[in-house]
């Protein structure tokens, strides 16, 4: 039986990382909503912008980056 993911997401975004896609069986499902979170340098704004060099017109993104003291 289809997953909800099968049902509304029939297309997957690339990341920007192979090995991020693979794990998640193609990619970022569209229409999503994703947050990355970890300790201090390990490396979630370059992720970030990563995901941001691929996005366009058609398929837009947007980064929020945050700091706390």
């Amino acid at each position: 039986e289809p997953t909800y993911r099968d049902k509304v997401h029939d297309l997957d975004l690339a990341s920007g990382s192979k090995g991020l896609d693979a794990m998640l069986h193609g990619g970022i499902p569209a229409g999503s909503a994703s947050v990355v979170i970890g300790p201090s340098g390990i490396g979630k704004t370059t992720f970030g912008l990563q995901f941001l060099s691929q996005v366009s017109a058609k398929e837009p993104g947007v980064f929020f980056g945050f700091y706390e003291s």
